[in-house]
């Protein structure tokens, strides 16, 4: 990760990804894949609602959610009373890119419009997310869930 820091400050990013906005559906849906990833046993599913309650997220929007995630072939779902959801491969075979592609494509698609300034703008974003590409694969559910277990202590 400090690695990824010093990139991003070498190449003059980090201002702009500290301003930058993450819409709400995309943080639920990273932390409801990072809580999948937390159980992941090969076998034993979560319920909706134990889901909904460990991450403050409503089950309605959670459904809705998990449902684009079960439709990208993310997670797979149980319908029944012992039914559920459980990601589809393992949490090292997942990274934060897939689940950002399902749920806002690509974050920094740009168009470029004519214009004498066109290219200089066109050129500082496709950088910017050839960068953002570049860290989203490389951080995978299991590297998250690692850190959301380890325990934080406070001075």
């Amino acid at each position: 990760m400090i690695e990824s820091i010093f990139l991003l400050e070498k190449e003059g990013i980090r201002e702009i990804l500290t301003s930058m906005k993450i819409v709400q559906k995309l943080d639920y849906a990273v932390r409801v894949m990072v809580q999948l990833a937390i159980r992941y046993d090969h076998t034993t599913l979560t319920q909706l609602d134990e889901l909904a309650e460990s991450e403050h997220v409503s089950i309605p929007f959670l459904a809705q959610i998990l449902n684009e995630l079960r439709k990208a072939g993310l997670v797979e779902s149980r319908r029944g009373k012992n039914g559920g959801y459980i990601l589809k491969s393992s949490p090292d075979a997942i990274t934060l890119h897939d689940v950002i592609v399902v749920i806002e494509g690509n974050i920094l698609e740009h168009h470029p419009q004519p214009g004498e300034s066109s290219t200089a703008v066109s050129g500082a974003w496709t950088k910017l997310n050839d960068v953002l590409e570049k860290e989203t694969k490389a951080t995978t559910l299991a590297s998250l869930a690692t850190d959301a277990k380890t325990p934080m202590f406070f001075i």
